[in-house]
């Protein structure tokens, strides 16, 4: 009862005494607040005080309570992290918490902001492009960027329909790529290939999957 005590004060004292931290914290609301306070751990600096008393007296007798000391601070950590632990669910379902979206916003931007700075680069490589496969292979990335781009601003119906997209064209992705790897297994079964050979390749071909499965809807 004591951390909820102070986490209100805590949380609030700093936003009604500096204006700079009301602008750059906002508002709290008072359910999170108890979230955080219930969701600590008691108990801990306790057990650890328990366990700093000495073993003796100076007179070389044990010291008086020692055991009880330490079982009391164990038990109190030992319950709150069974009654928080299992309770904490259910208060977040009660206090009907959600994320407050703010990672998220920030990825978006973020995401808008690099893809911009890549669209740029590219945009100036593909003015100083010499020949035309130079030409060609930029002016491709530079479609990809301009599509990545569009993702992140998009709204969200679009954004879901996108990812739909993506899921799809990951799948079609995936198809060829277990082709090839079945393909590359004949081949060494029928010693078309040998076994250097079959493990460069085999490399590319795992290489290749890891970055189509690793990939995000924002990357591909």
């Amino acid at each position: 009862m004591l951390r909820l005590a102070w986490v209100f004060p805590a949380a609030y004292l700093p936003l009604l005494l500096s204006k700079r931290t009301r602008d750059r914290e906002g508002s709290f609301r008072p359910r999170n607040v108890f979230i955080v306070g219930w969701a600590g751990v008691r108990g801990s600096v306790t057990l650890a005080a328990a366990l700093s008393t000495p073993l003796t007296t100076a007179t070389g007798a044990p010291f008086p309570g020692r055991e009880l000391l330490i079982l009391l601070a164990a038990s109190v950590i030992v319950v709150t992290l069974v009654l928080n632990a299992t309770t904490l669910p259910l208060f977040i379902r009660m206090l009907k918490l959600r994320g407050d979206g703010v990672a998220a916003r920030e990825e978006r931007a973020a995401r808008i902001a690099t893809a911009q700075a890549g669209i740029g680069a590219l945009r100036q490589r593909l003015s100083k492009a010499t020949h035309a496969d130079e030409t060609r292979f930029t002016q491709a990335l530079l479609t990809q960027y301009e599509h990545r781009l569009q993702r992140h601003s998009a709204n969200a119906d679009r954004r879901q329909h996108l990812n739909a997209l993506h899921d799809t064209q990951r799948d079609i992705w995936l198809d060829a790529v277990k082709a090839e790897r079945k393909e590359l297994m004949e081949m060494r079964k029928a010693d078309v290939i040998d076994d250097e050979v079959m493990r460069v390749l085999q490399a590319d071909i795992d290489l290749e999957e890891t970055l189509i499965v690793g990939a995000t809807r924002h990357e591909l």
